[in-house]
C-alpha cells in the first residue's frame, strides 16, 4: 500500500471518530470525572500481575448491503483490542443479515527469535449469521489497536492470518495515548499481538514509519473510538440519571 492509500485509510477512520462524536448515543448516559487506568490483564499473569482479560463479541445488523461501521472494544479500561472498521469495508453478501464481531485473548505462542510478545496475542474475527468468515474488502478502511502493558517501549505489531501460521510484522504506530498502538489498514483479520523491537530490527517498527507525523490526528481519534464509546456502554448502566 503507498503511503497516500495509508493517509487515506487512517483519515477514514478519523470519519468514524468524528460520526461517534456528532451521532447521538441511545441508552448511553454522560458520566463525571476521568477514566481510571486500570492495570494490564494477562492471559497467563506472573507474579503480581493481573489476569483475567477481557473478550468481547457483538453482532450488528447489516442495512442497504453494506456491513456496518465497527468499533468493537474489549472490556478494560482503556481496552486491550479493538476493531475499527468504517461502514462497507467488509465484503458481504445480498443474503447476509448480520455480522458478529469477536475479539479473543489468547496465550502468544510461536513468537520469533529474538522478540518478546508484549502483552497477550488477539485473535480477531467477523463472521456472518451463518458462521462464515467475512473478508475485507480491497483497500478498505479496517486498523486493529492494541494496548502494551504500561511501561512498553518500542512496540511494534505483528499478525498471522491462522493459528501455526507465520507471524508477520505489520506498519503501526504509538498512538500515545495509553500505551495504544494502532496498525494501518489491514486486509485480513487474525491473530495480533505487540512485541518488542530488538536496536537491529527498529526499521520494522514505528520509527520505520514515515507517515505517522502526516497522520498523528487520524492516528489518535481512530484510538479513541474505541475507548470512548466502550466507557459510556460500561458505566451507563450505573451512572442512571447523571450528566454533565
Amino acid at each position: 500500500m503507498t503511503r497516500a492509500g495509508v493517509i487515506t485509510g487512517l483519515a477514514g477512520l478519523a470519519v468514524i471518530l468524528l460520526a461517534g462524536i456528532t451521532a447521538p448515543a441511545p441508552r448511553a448516559t454522560l458520566f463525571d470525572g476521568a477514566a481510571v487506568e486500570e492495570p494490564y490483564r494477562f492471559v497467563e499473569p506472573g507474579a503480581g500481575q493481573a489476569g483475567d482479560p477481557r473478550p468481547v463479541s457483538t453482532t450488528e445488523p447489516v442495512s442497504s448491503g453494506q456491513s456496518p461501521a465497527l468499533s468493537v472494544a474489549t472490556g478494560e479500561s482503556p481496552p486491550q483490542a479493538q476493531l475499527l472498521a468504517a461502514r462497507g469495508a467488509l465484503v458481504v453478501s445480498p443474503s447476509t443479515l448480520a455480522l458478529t464481531v469477536v475479539v479473543d485473548p489468547v496465550a502468544p505462542t510461536g513468537i520469533p527469535v529474538g522478540r518478546t510478545a508484549a502483552g497477550n496475542a488477539y485473535r480477531v474475527q467477523v463472521v456472518d449469521q451463518d458462521n462464515r468468515e467475512i473478508a475485507i474488502g480491497d483497500g478498505a478502511s479496517v486498523s486493529v489497536v492494541l494496548r502494551a502493558p504500561a511501561g512498553t517501549r518500542g512496540a511494534t505489531m505483528m499478525q498471522r492470518p491462522a493459528a501455526g501460521s507465520a507471524w508477520q510484522v505489520i506498519p503501526s504506530a504509538a498512538t500515545g495515548l495509553s500505551d495504544l498502538y494502532l496498525s494501518t489498514p489491514v486486509n485480513s483479520l487474525g491473530e495480533f499481538v505487540l512485541v518488542s523491537v530488538p536496536s537491529s530490527l527498529s526499521g520494522a517498527g514505528p520509527g520505520g514509519l514515515g507517515w505517522v507525523p502526516l497522520a498523528l490526528a487520524a492516528i489518535a481519534g481512530s484510538a479513541l473510538i474505541g475507548f470512548g464509546l466502550r466507557e459510556q456502554r460500561r458505566r451507563s448502566p450505573r451512572a442512571g440519571g447523571r450528566g454533565g
